[in-house]
C-alpha cells in the first residue's frame, strides 16, 4: 500500500487545523464576549470534550463496519455546515452546541485516522508515518493560533469561519478524490500493561482540562 494515504491525512489535517485552532484558542473569549459566565464557559468545554469521548467509541465501530475512507470524509464535510452556522450564531449557548455537535463528528473519524494510518504505512514504517502526521497536526495548531491574532483585532471572527469553509471544502475534495480505502490488520486484544497507559492519560487530560479553558480569559 503506498504511503500516499499517509500524506493526504497528515496535509489535509494541517490545513483544517490552522483553520481550527486560528480561533479556538481563544474561543473562551468569544463565548465571554457573546454573555457567558466564567464557569459557563467551563461547562461549555466540558459539553465540548465529553462529546468528542463519547465520539469514540461510535467511531471505532462504524470505521470497522463501513471502512476508513467513508467516515472520515462524512466527519470532515459536517465541517462545512458547521463553520456557516457559526457566521449567524450570535449567542454563547447555541454557539457551544455548535462547537460540541462539531466536536462529537470530528471526534468521528479519529479511530480512522489512526487505522489508516497504521495500514496504509508499511513502506514508510508505522511509527514514521506516525511521526510525520502528528508532526503536520500540531505544526496546524501551532500556526493557527498566529494567524488568529493578525485577523481577529482588525476583522473579527468571521473571516476565520469563513477560512473554515473554503479550506473544509476543499480538504474533503482532496480526501473524497486521493484517499484509498487500506486493507485491514488483522485484530488484536489489550493487554494488561495498556490499563496503566489508559488511567496515566485519562488523569493527564482531566487536569489539562480543569486549565486550559480558563487560560485566554485570565490572560
Amino acid at each position: 500500500m503506498s504511503s500516499r494515504n499517509v500524506s493526504v491525512l497528515s496535509i489535509t489535517s494541517f490545513m483544517i487545523d490552522v483553520a481550527f485552532s486560528s480561533w479556538w484558542m481563544i474561543l473562551p473569549l468569544y463565548l465571554e464576549r457573546l454573555g457567558a459566565s466564567v464557569s459557563e464557559v467551563g461547562m461549555s468545554f466540558s459539553l465540548i470534550n465529553i462529546a468528542w469521548a463519547l465520539s469514540q467509541l461510535p467511531g471505532g465501530l462504524l470505521s470497522d463496519r463501513f471502512g476508513r475512507k467513508i467516515i472520515i470524509l462524512l466527519s470532515t464535510s459536517t465541517f462545512i455546515p458547521f463553520f456557516a452556522s457559526m457566521l449567524f450564531l450570535k449567542d454563547w449557548l447555541t454557539v457551544a452546541l455548535a462547537v460540541a455537535i462539531s466536536s462529537f463528528f470530528a471526534g468521528l473519524q479519529n479511530p480512522s485516522f489512526s487505522s489508516m494510518i497504521a495500514e496504509s504505512s508499511e513502506k514508510l514504517g508505522v511509527a514514521r508515518a506516525f511521526g510525520f502526521y502528528n508532526f503536520l497536526l500540531n505544526l496546524g495548531w501551532a500556526v493557527g493560533p498566529l494567524l488568529g491574532s493578525f485577523i481577529i483585532p482588525s476583522y473579527g471572527f468571521d473571516p476565520l469561519f469563513i477560512l473554515g469553509m473554503v479550506t473544509s471544502l476543499s480538504c474533503l475534495v482532496a480526501r473524497a478524490t486521493l484517499l484509498r480505502e487500506p486493507p485491514k490488520l488483522e485484530g488484536s486484544s489489550f493487554g494488561v500493561t495498556f490499563i496503566p497507559l489508559l488511567i496515566s492519560l485519562s488523569i493527564f487530560n482531566l487536569a489539562n482540562g480543569l486549565i486550559s479553558p480558563l487560560i485566554p480569559i485570565y490572560a
